[in-house]
C-alpha cells in the first residue's frame, strides 16, 4: 500500500477523522498502478486495513488514520 502512503503525503489534508486523500481515486486505478489485474485483491486490503485501523472511508472519501501502521506495513 505504498501507494496510499504517496497519496497522504501529496495530497493528504489533515482533518478530525485522519488524513483525508482529496483524491477521487477508484479501486480500479489502485489495481492499475499496483499491476494488479483484479480490483477484488484490492479490496480486500482495503478491508484489512480498515480492520486495522489504519483507514477508513466516509461517503466515498478515504481518510488515512493510522500513517505510521501503513510504513510499517509496507516495511515487511
Amino acid at each position: 500500500m505504498c501507494l496510499l502512503i504517496e497519496l497522504a503525503h501529496q495530497f493528504g489534508e489533515e482533518t478530525d477523522r485522519g488524513l483525508h486523500i482529496n483524491l477521487a481515486i477508484t479501486n480500479e486505478d489502485i489495481a492499475a498502478f499496483c499491476g494488479i489485474s483484479s480490483d477484488t485483491s484490492v479490496s480486500r486490503m482495503l478491508r484489512d486495513l480498515r480492520e486495522q485501523k489504519a483507514i477508513h472511508s466516509h461517503h466515498n472519501h478515504l481518510y488515512v488514520t493510522n500513517l505510521a501502521y501503513l510504513q510499517e506495513f509496507v516495511a515487511y
